[in-house]
């Protein structure tokens, strides 16, 4: 996987629940970028998540952390282009024990 990405991912376990979260930074190479040149960025972020899935087999556990990676990515991606997303800020994604990052992967269109 291309490992120059605008984003930074933790996955943090939450003792004593069966829930995790995905904590999603942006870097501070990518805050510090024009709107239109972060607006750039982004979309060949996705668009380079894209030939790189299509480099992996389905049942790749790297194919399925790009799959999850490209669907935040997608979700994200408008409040970019609209400049409405605070940069500094972490994004945090609650996953449940009926959803899991696995099952998102599987069931995602990565095209």
């Amino acid at each position: 996987m291309d490992t120059k990405t605008p984003l930074t991912f933790k996955v943090i376990d939450n003792p004593g629940t069966p829930n995790r979260e995905l904590h999603i930074d942006f870097t501070q190479a990518f805050r510090s970028l024009s709107s239109e040149a972060r607006v750039v960025q982004f979309r060949d972020h996705i668009n380079n998540l894209q030939k790189n899935i299509a480099h992996h087999s389905q049942d790749d556990a790297a194919r399925q952390g790009m799959v999850v990676i490209l669907q935040v990515s997608k979700e994200i991606l408008p409040f970019i282009e609209g400049d409405e997303i605070p940069l500094d800020e972490t994004v945090v994604i609650i996953i449940t024990s009926e959803f899991q990052l696995g099952n998102l992967a599987n069931r995602g269109n990565t095209h």
